[in-house]
């Protein structure tokens, strides 16, 4: 039942087979539903057997012998947990690739059944699995029931075995089941060393090489390459702590590229965006003084400083996520004081020299010259904060700074995260910690910012025909467009006892006479000459609702219908001609790939190119993170040969045979997912007519549209099994993230975009395993949900389940 292992010195895991345990005690260790084994920890030494028993000794000196014991394990506790927290380096997967661990448990001397692969060859899974058993081998990998072991690896001494042989064992096997690197580009070792020795430029040398890749992309004179929008990326490689990098770009940039990528990313930093001294000295004030860059944080530096259009696809975590704001922010604040610049010295120039203003094209049909968008307000305060700590000089500089802090601001009990304050904040503590970093502070999905730059100061809330920097959600943008074609824009938006005193002042004469709203207002034209595009989390963005910020990108950089603010003897050549699309950098940021975001990307057509940075899914999928033990079964929809039919196929086949499968399951708790709303709506006008035919047949559902009463009344029927079977879309799931009780059956009408999402909803079904009750889930998936797939069951299984004469039906236990 129980196996004693030796950790570390004074140190002792026990790893007891939790079958064994009665079911009372399994409940009173701990509160989650733990995997497979339970764990529990013992410090101190070993007492020998001439210490004697303590019950034995007198009852004072017992006392004082049981409070060091205490004392000493609470200081072996707090020892190991400081081991740990230093053993963070070490990479997790690195030990799940050495000790050929497929699945999170705890294996303890071939006590555990191994049926999770079907790998059975010689030399493979059960292989590896028996000859670590042979050796004594115990492999304690990341538990969520016990954080203190999470992102760590114990390398533990079994039967007497050396530390330095387990480690030999360890570096072998990692030689054996190391993914193979054959797509990376072979490293040329002279280009090693020649960026290896090549000097480091300083802060006024990587100014003017900036100030010169900018003039080589905007400058008139360059020669387009022939890159038109649609092209297909081309990989270049497979880079350790990068990713699958793809580009589309001209041969000499592309091979730069990859020069850069393979050689010389060590000499990158922030000072390769070209910030002016002025800027970079302010860098401190942002946050990010002395910062180091990690290597897929300085490819993207590679790839924004050549104005490329640029396409993150990376989950990361609080630190990371933040250095890249900082980057992109940097960025654009950098290209927008150098064009200020620009202009200010040709109008000297002009002035001192009238036939100089041929040489002075400069500007475009409008002033903004960068567009922000982003999915809430929380982003945009944290990204106008940046922008204000780069610009200016500490000090009263900032226009308008105290209604954009009422707006934008977060609320004070929501500011720091130790504030147990409230029933409310309570329950958000119990939410995944993505989710909690996803919807701090103000959450307000609708809003638009104006920002101009002068000399010593900036001004928040300025028009969007004076504004250099533009910051909104898509929503918001559409919105005050739709309001100045309309005329009902915020400062028209008076009440109805004040619009009649003003109308009676009209007529006798005493007001001034009132402007009808002009329809050049509704022109889009301050977003013609729009020269950096920036869609900051286009996953969360696509869940609100990505027809808007299609709608929302389309609107750059069209010709503008009204033109009253421009100095058309400055407007540049290409300006004119109508190519602003093929001038504008693309900044895309994502947290997963999703064949919207490829092709609005694709649309793209940056005549400098454009790269993909791709992180590459785990090799196992996020289906090793169910703890629950179930029967995962995929069925493949067949005959799906055009996206157009997606809908329709989906729906006959689940009709046809999932619903009847789902309707025949006695005594079962079934909780349907849909990721997308209009088949969540399809899906339910088809079991409301089944239950106005069937009276047996009881159902509940609940959206992202549902009102509180209403996901209260279903999360009930489904935790005391009123309704057999509910209803949920996947957006509900974005924005909630609440645990529901009672289901032992899961259902995903189709695969979810966030790949977290399936083990974290199938881990709801632990209270049913629990209780004895078969737990099991069904999924739908067709060809065109590649990206999807392979993100929940990893590569390999991927392609096998995607291959043209692969069976319908896969089954994993």
């Amino acid at each position: 039942m129980c196996t004693r292992v030796k950790c570390f010195p004074n140190f002792y895991a026990f790893v007891v087979d939790r079958d064994q345990l009665s079911r009372r005690r399994r409940r009173s260790t701990s509160h989650r539903t733990f995997l497979f084994h339970e764990i529990f920890i013992m410090g101190g030494k070993r007492r020998n057997s001439s210490q004697g028993n303590i019950r034995k000794r007198p009852r004072t000196a017992r006392k004082q012998t049981l409070v060091r014991v205490a004392e000493h394990k609470q200081a072996t506790a707090e020892k190991l947990h400081r081991r740990l927290e230093h053993a963070e380096a070490r990479n997790l997967h690195r030990t799940r690739a050495a000790l050929g661990i497929k699945s999170r448990e705890v294996v303890a001397r071939g006590e555990k059944k191994v049926d999770f692969e079907e790998d059975d060859e010689e030399g493979g899974w059960r292989g590896r699995y028996l000859e670590r058993c042979a050796r004594g081998y115990v492999a304690l990998v990341d538990d969520l029931a016990h954080p203190l072991f999470a992102e760590t690896r114990l390398d533990m001494q079994v039967n007497g075995v050396r530390p330095g042989a387990l480690k030999q064992h360890h570096a072998k096997r990692a030689e054996e089941v190391r993914p193979s690197t054959s797509s990376s580009p072979p490293v040329d070792e002279r280009a090693v060393a020649e960026a290896e020795s090549a000097p480091t430029l300083s802060l006024e040398q990587e100014n003017l090489a900036a100030a010169a890749r900018e003039n080589s992309h905007f400058g008139h004179e360059a020669p387009l390459p022939e890159l038109s929008a649609g092209e297909k990326l081309t990989p270049i490689g497979l880079f350790p702590l990068v990713g699958r990098v793809s580009a589309v770009a001209a041969p000499a940039r592309r091979a730069a590229l990859q020069t850069l990528l393979t050689t010389g990313l060590a000499a990158v930093s922030e000072r390769a965006l070209g910030m002016q001294p002025s800027v970079h000295a302010k860098w401190d004030a942002a946050g990010m003084g002395g910062a180091r860059l990690q290597e897929f944080e300085r490819a993207f530096v590679a790839s924004i400083r050549e104005y490329m259009d640029v396409f993150l696809c990376r989950r990361l975590d609080n630190r990371q996520e933040d250095v890249v704001r900082k980057l992109y922010v940097a960025h654009c604040v950098t290209h927008v004081l150098r064009a200020r610049a620009r202009v200010f010295r040709n109008d000297a120039a002009v002035k001192k020299e009238p036939e100089a203003i041929d040489r002075a094209k400069d500007q475009g049909f409008s002033r903004a010259r960068v567009l922000i968008l982003l999915p809430m307000k929380n982003v945009a305060y944290e990204v106008v904060k940046t922008i204000v700590a780069l610009a200016v000089e500490p000090g009263p500089n900032v226009q308008n700074r105290e209604r954009f802090e009422a707006e934008f601001a977060p609320e004070d009990e929501e500011e720091g995260d130790n504030l147990d304050v409230g029933r409310g904040l309570a329950k958000r503590r119990r939410k995944p910690a993505d989710h909690r970093r996803l919807f701090r502070g103000n959450t307000e999905d609708d809003f638009k910012l104006g920002i101009s730059f002068s000399k010593k100061s900036i001004k928040l809330y300025a028009d969007f025909n004076a504004s250099d920097v533009i910051i909104a959600s898509p929503l918001g943008l559409r919105r005050g467009i739709a309001e100045k074609a309309s005329g009902k824009t915020a400062h028209d938006r008076l009440s109805k006892k004040k619009e009649e005193n003003e109308d009676a002042e009209w007529k006798t004469g005493i007001g001034a006479a009132r402007q009808e709203p002009k329809q050049d207002d509704a022109d889009e034209g301050f977003l013609s000459s729009v020269e950096i595009c920036v869609v900051d989390g286009a996953d969360v963005l696509s869940m609100q609702n990505w027809d808007t910020l299609r709608k929302a990108v389309d609107m750059v950089n069209k010709m503008p219908s009204n033109t009253r603010d421009t100095d058309f003897s400055r407007v540049r050549a290409w300006c004119l001609d109508g190519l602003m699309q093929q001038f504008r950098q693309t900044i895309m940021l994502s947290r997963y790939r999703k064949s919207e975001f490829v092709s609005l990307m694709r649309g793209c057509c940056n005549h400098a190119g454009r790269v993909q940075l791709i992180e590459p899914p785990e090799v196992l999928g996020s289906m090793v993170n169910v703890i629950v033990s179930m029967r995962q079964t995929f069925f493949k929809v067949p005959n799906v040969d055009s996206p157009a039919f997606r809908a329709d196929k989906r729906f006959s086949f689940f009709c046809a045979n999932t619903l009847p499968v789902v309707r025949c399951l006695l005594d079962a708790q079934v909780l349907l997912v849909i990721p997308d709303y209009f088949d969540y709506v399809r899906v339910r006008n088809k079991l409301v007519e089944i239950a106005d035919e069937d009276e047996n047949f009881r159902f509940a559902s609940m959206c992202e549209y549902s009102k509180g009463s209403d996901i209260s009344r279903a999360r009930g029927k489904l935790h005391d099994r009123s309704a057999g079977l509910v209803v949920m879309t996947e957006r509900f799931h974005f924005f909630w993230r609440h645990w529901l009780r009672g289901a032992d059956t899961v259902v995903w009408y189709g695969l979810p975009e966030n790949e977290h999402y399936y083990p974290e909803i199938l881990n709801m079904t632990g209270e049913a395993a629990d209780s004895g009750r078969q737990v099991q889930t069904f999924t739908l998936y067709d060809e065109f949900d590649m990206f999807k797939l392979e993100r929940v069951v990893g590569r390999r299984r991927c392609k096998k389940m995607m291959a043209k004469d692969s069976k319908s039906t896969f089954l994993f236990v």
